[in-house]
Formats: C-alpha cells, structure tokens, sequence
C-alpha cells in the first residue's frame, strides 16, 4: 500500500509540474518587456487614455499601466495639459503641436489646451473625412488629445518623427504602430 500512495503522489506531482510548465511555453514573454506607468492629468484625460490603450494593444514591447501619480522606481510618463502649442504641427492655421521632455526616469507630456477648441475639432474631423480616415470609434472631441497624446507617448518611449507615412510618429498618421515603430521598438529592447 504505501508504494502506491509513493506512486499516486509522484503522479500528482507530475501533472501539477507538467500544468505549471505548459501554459508558461505557451504565453512566451519577451525579454525585454517593461512597466511603464502613465499619469493623465487635466480634462483632455480620455483622449490621452485612449492613447494608452492604443499603445498597450499595438505592441508587447512595453506595458503602459495608468496610475494617479509615479512610482518611486520605474519608468513614468505624466501628461498634462498645457497653455501654448508647439509650433511645429499646425492645421489650417491653428498650431496644435505637443511636446514630451524626458528627465531620467521621467517623461513630461505637454497637450497644449487648443486641442479641446472647436474650430479645431471640426478642421481635423473634416481632414480625416476628406482622408477616409476612420478615428476609431474615438470621439471628435478626444481625436486631437487621443492622436497628439499617442504621438509623443512614442517620443517618451524612445521613438523618433517620421516625416511621412502611416503609423503614429508621421504627421497626422493614422495612430497605428507601423513596421517602423516595431523596428525602434525592437531596437529599445536590445
């Protein structure tokens, strides 16, 4: 009797080992894989959360995980919202350009207050109708925050301006990850 309980128990053993084992091969994690936390802060706040969200879900390079403030350790990425606009992006005529700073561990996003105007709400969803672009199912009103938000979560992540094309770091892109950004994003992780 007590060589069967041996032989039951081994059984057991195996199989609980075998079940731990199998489901960590069949979800492989990438090696260079890292948490980032993004604090959202003013009222432009959806179209900047949508922005993460499309990143989490575009990518498995880096987890962005919303949280009211930054850790102590760990990367960060606070966005706020800003009196002027970056001269850089302008849209018939409004400028509407952000901009991230990196500081260490820490990357500043400015969303500069004109992306909750209007006048520039109807100017950039009449550009992505006559496009035949889709938003997504984002709002118009949380477009320009959602598109300038992405764009410059890519800065703080390590990735450069494109000057053309689709993907999230070209101009007015299509807030997609692009061959181009996986390959910047690759090359962060080695």
């Amino acid at each position: 009797m007590p060589t069967i309980r041996r032989l039951l128990a081994a059984l057991v053993a195996v199989v609980v080992t075998v079940g731990l084992v199998a489901p960590a091969d069949a979800h492989p994690r990438r090696a260079g894989r890292v948490t980032v936390v993004v604090d959202v802060q003013g009222h432009m706040g959806e179209g900047a959360r949508s922005a993460v969200s499309m990143w989490s879900g575009a990518q498995d390079h880096v987890r962005l995980t919303l949280a009211d403030r930054c850790p102590r350790r760990g990367e960060c990425i606070v966005i706020t919202e800003v009196w002027d606009a970056w001269p850089g992006y302008t849209l018939d005529g409004i400028q509407y350009g952000g901009w991230s700073e990196r500081d260490g561990r820490r990357c500043e996003v400015g969303l500069p207050g004109v992306l909750g105007s209007p006048a520039l709400v109807r100017r950039w969803d009449a550009m992505l109708h006559a496009a035949g672009a889709s938003r997504h199912e984002i709002s118009a009103e949380q477009w320009p925050a959602y598109a300038v938000s992405g764009h410059e979560i890519g800065h703080c992540l390590g990735l450069p301006d494109r000057d053309s094309g689709a993907g999230v770091m070209a101009p007015l892109g299509d807030l997609t990850l692009s061959a181009e950004d996986h390959a910047a994003l690759d090359a962060r992780d080695e």
